[in-house]
């Protein structure tokens, strides 16, 4: 048991449990949450982003409406979202896109892959070996 337990102690932990690459923008790219909001994209996927913005947001509020242009784009996105997560503050949030035109994904999408990965998808932890080197 104690090797096991060797083992599992020794491996590094994974930093980030999403299903979906972020990536964290190279341009500022600044976000409207509704008519009296607005904030800029700390990261983003094509299922949610994280804001950062002027005023307090509550968890589980929903926007019918936000929108933010792509560095690549003259045109802008809009989309459903809800606040699924805020930081102490109330003012960084984690929003989650509801049921996004395929547009828009797309949109997203092209954007994530012509972008630098965010750090916590740069560097992946290497599986140890029995004699605890890596592979």
């Amino acid at each position: 048991m104690s090797n096991l337990q060797e083992y599992f102690g020794a491996l590094t932990p994974v930093r980030d449990r999403r299903l979906q690459m972020r990536i964290t923008p190279a341009c500022l790219t600044c976000v409207e949450l509704g008519d009296t909001n607005s904030g800029i994209v700390l990261n983003i996927s094509t299922t949610g982003m994280a804001v950062a913005v002027t005023d307090f947001l509550v968890v589980g509020e929903s926007y019918p409406r936000i929108r933010f242009r792509l560095p690549s784009s003259s045109q802008s996105i809009e989309v459903s979202a809800q606040i699924v997560w805020l930081a102490e503050s109330k003012k960084d949030a984690g929003i989650r896109f509801i049921n996004p035109a395929a547009d828009a994904r797309n949109q997203i999408s092209n954007w994530i892959a012509s972008e630098k990965p965010a750090p916590e998808f740069e560097q992946r932890p290497k599986p140890l070996g029995r004699d605890k080197e890596p592979l």
